[in-house]
C-alpha cells in the first residue's frame, strides 16, 4: 500500500516539474494556462504523439514515397497545434513557446545541476 502512494505521488510530483517549463513560456508569451491545464496538455501531446507513431506513420508511410520526408515532422507539427489551440497562441508564439520551454528546461536543470548537485532530466 505504502509503495503505492510513493509511486503514486512520485508521478505526480514529475508530472508538475515537466510541466514548469512550459507553464512559464505561455505566461511568458500571454497564452492562457494554468498548471493543471498545462499537466494535462503534456499527457494529451505525449499520448497523441504515442499514438501518431505508433499507427499513424506505419500506415501512410507505406502509401507515397514524399510523405517519407513529411512524416518525422508530424508529431511536431501536432504539438505546436495542440499548443495553440490549448493555450490560444498563434502558430508563431506556439513555436516560440516550445523552443522557450527547451530553454527554460536547460536553465533550470543547469541550475539545479549547480547548485544543488541535483540533475532534473
Amino acid at each position: 500500500m505504502e509503495s503505492t502512494l510513493i509511486n503514486f505521488l512520485t508521478i505526480v510530483v514529475g508530472l508538475i516539474i515537466s510541466a514548469i517549463p512550459l507553464f512559464i513560456a505561455i505566461k511568458f508569451l500571454g497564452g492562457k494556462a494554468s498548471l493543471m491545464k498545462v499537466i494535462i496538455v503534456n499527457l494529451l501531446v505525449g499520448i497523441v504523439s504515442f499514438l501518431i507513431i505508433l499507427f499513424l506513420i506505419p500506415s501512410i508511410g507505406s502509401l507515397s514515397s514524399w510523405l517519407l520526408t513529411i512524416l518525422p515532422f508530424l508529431p511536431y507539427i501536432v504539438l505546436i497545434l495542440i499548443y495553440s489551440i490549448f493555450f490560444q497562441l498563434g502558430i508563431i508564439k506556439a513555436i516560440i513557446a516550445w523552443i522557450l520551454q527547451a530553454v527554460i528546461l536547460y536553465v533550470l536543470n543547469l541550475l539545479s545541476n549547480s547548485l544543488l548537485g541535483i540533475a532534473i532530466f
